[in-house]
């Protein structure tokens, strides 16, 4: 059986490097094969986003406050580079630049727990894979006339 493969692109440097080994760890915990794609200032963004979606399913773009700054990645890059479904974005930390991406749905994997943060993470996979949120339904009582 031929293992899912996932992308993840990241900024090379700080928190950003960190909370792209923990999230390739717990993909590959899960059964996925991860390509780990990292940019450098100066460097091609365009390059490192093909490296991190070629031949993947989705990829996972984190995004934090220094990612944000440095490459100004707003609405229209994310849907450039990533179609309508491919590139999902995740904040890592609070963005006050994500209003730059308004309109588009984020992730979010900080601030919690590490069982919590793996919850969203588990969330955002299902989304990439485009399989629905399960939802448990209680059985309801015999409606009266």
């Amino acid at each position: 059986m031929t293992k899912r493969k996932v992308g993840i692109i990241h900024l090379a440097r700080g928190n950003d490097v960190a909370m792209a080994t923990w999230i390739a760890a717990r993909l590959a915990d899960k059964g996925f094969e991860v390509v780990v794609s990292d940019y450098v200032p100066g460097g091609s963004i365009y390059a490192a986003f093909g490296r991190g979606m070629l031949d993947t399913e989705f990829s996972l773009v984190l995004l934090s406050e220094a990612s944000m700054r440095d490459l100004g990645l707003g609405y229209a890059e994310i849907r450039f580079l990533g179609g309508r479904e491919k590139l999902l974005p995740v904040k890592v930390e609070p963005c006050t630049s994500a209003a730059l991406l308004a309109g588009i749905m984020m992730g979010e994997i900080y601030g919690q727990d590490e069982a919590a943060d793996l919850a969203w993470l588990e969330r955002i996979v299902r989304a990439g894979l485009g399989q629905p949120e399960p939802h448990r339904v209680s059985r309801p009582p015999f409606p009266q006339s």
